[in-house]
């Protein structure tokens, strides 16, 4: 029986798609958010999040 190493390599998580600059620019957003003084409870609701997710 023959086996052959296989020529491709996986994908990282999200290089398929543009999640990772979504993710990104959705982080910074509730980041600049957060410096202009917007409490956590009131980003979880804006960003569809849980509290502890933020």
């Amino acid at each position: 029986m023959l086996f052959l190493k296989k020529l491709f390599r996986r994908q990282t998580w999200g290089q398929g798609t543009q999640i990772r600059q979504e993710l990104l620019m959705r982080n910074q957003l509730i980041y600049k958010d957060y410096l202009a003084g917007s409490k956590n409870a009131e980003l979880a609701c804006k960003y569809y999040l849980s509290e502890k997710s933020i």
